[in-house]
Order: C-alpha cells, then sequence, then structure tokens
C-alpha cells in the first residue's frame, strides 16, 4: 500500500500535482524574463 505522499505526487491528475505544474511554469517564465531583462541591460 503506497503512502499518501507516493499517492499525491505520483499521480499526474491529482489537484496538487496541476498546480505545482502551473507554479513551475509561471516561476520558469518569470525567471526567463528577468535573466533575459539583465542580459540585454549587460
Amino acid at each position: 500500500m503506497p503512502t499518501w505522499s507516493n499517492y499525491m505526487l505520483m499521480d499526474a491528475t491529482s489537484p496538487l500535482m496541476e498546480y505545482l505544474m502551473l507554479f513551475h511554469d509561471y516561476t520558469m517564465l518569470i525567471l526567463l524574463s528577468i535573466l533575459m531583462i539583465v542580459a540585454y541591460i549587460m
């Protein structure tokens, strides 16, 4: 029987995993934007 952490994190359709993927995408977008601006200024 899987533990709750395995059940929550390995299920790609769980709401937590969807939220984490959204958060990851937005975070990467913001980080890349900042890096591009800094590279353009320098």
